[in-house]
Formats: structure tokens, sequence, C-alpha cells
């Protein structure tokens, strides 16, 4: 496997809540994680960078990069459904397949993880690494990780903090799945392919 020095933040959570990070040398990470906004009508000439066009081209444009879109109201890429993934998962399989670099890590936010998702982004042709939260039910948490909720609040705030680990391995088409559970104000499990143990 291939291993970075450093990552650099290369998007925001406009699409269906993912954060990706991307490969860069450690000089290249600017100071902040978004690079400085620059004057609309002193961007390049061309059909997307136009004053008029406002602030999202101003900010495509000084980014440089490219975008890959999958719309919602598009049907999911059926060899991800006849896998059987769910059609949110197969279209963010499809956006990973996009990319143009293996081994990159990506956290989910509000986009509930699985251990079958974790294992289909490694599979995939870019060995994606994932981390994000997960239902306690249903998405492959083992039961060594599950915790009893609370309705009361002086037994929630007692057994507050509580944690929970274990890994999944054994897997050869897969690295280790780490999952973690933890007691805060209620029960949140979390699964990842991208950390370290």
């Amino acid at each position: 496997m291939e291993t970075t020095s450093a990552l650099k933040y290369s998007g925001g959570m406009g699409l269906g809540g993912i954060r990706c990070l991307r490969r860069s040398s450690p000089a290249k990470i600017p100071a902040s994680p978004r690079p400085p906004q620059k004057d609309p009508s002193k961007l390049e000439s061309g059909p997307f960078h136009r004053p008029h066009n406002g602030g999202v081209n101003a900010c495509l444009g000084s980014w440089k990069k490219y975008l890959s879109i999958y719309f919602r109201n598009m049907p999911p890429p059926a060899h991800y459904i006849a896998k059987k993934c769910s059609a949110l998962h197969a279209r963010v399989l499809f956006l990973f397949d996009q990319l143009k670099e293996k081994y990159h890590v990506c956290g989910l936010d509000n986009l509930y993880n699985s251990v079958k998702f974790c294992r289909d982004a490694w599979a995939g042709k870019k060995k994606i690494m994932v981390h994000g939260v997960a239902r306690k039910t249903g998405r492959g948490v083992p039961d060594c990780c599950q915790q009893e909720e609370f309705s009361d609040p002086a037994k929630a705030e007692a057994v507050r903090g509580t944690t929970k680990a274990a890994v999944l391995d054994g897997d050869p088409n897969c690295t280790p799945v780490v999952c973690v559970s933890i007691y805060d104000t209620k029960v949140v499990a979390i699964l990842s392919t991208a950390c370290t143990f």
C-alpha cells in the first residue's frame, strides 16, 4: 500500500456530506484549508470564468479542480446495484471510481456507513479508505460494541464516556475494519478502514 506524508483538504460538504482528502507534498499545504478568494473580475476569461457567473465559479476557478457530480434523480449505477449496494452507496462508489489516484481517505458525514460500504470502497478500483458514523443495528456493528441506552439521566450520566472497540479482520479483500462505540448523550458507532492501530 502506498503511504502519504501529508493530506490536503480538497472539497467541501456539497456532495452528500462527503469530505475527501487528497495527497499532497508537505511543502504545498497552505496555512488555511481554503485558498484565498480572488476578485471575480480578475479571473481568467472563458465560459466558466466570467465575472457575471458569481461566487461559485470564482471559487471553482481559483481551485482549478474538476468536479464529478451524480444527481440523485439519475438512476444509480447498475453494476453496484447488482452487488446489492443501496442507491446512495452505489452513487458514492461511482464517484470514488472517478478519482485519479488510489488510497484516498474519505470521511463520511450524515451518510450512515456500513461494513459492506467500507469493504466495497476498498475493493473498488481506487482502494478508498473511509470512516464515519454507523447505525447501531443492521450496518455490521458487532455485538461486542453494542451498548444499552438509558432514558434515566442519572444512569446515562454514569455510563457517559464508555467506549467499546473491535477490529473486524480476516477478509483477504479488505483492510481491517475498526468499529468504535462511544456513549456520549447517546450511543455513537463509528466504522473506519482509515485508522491505524
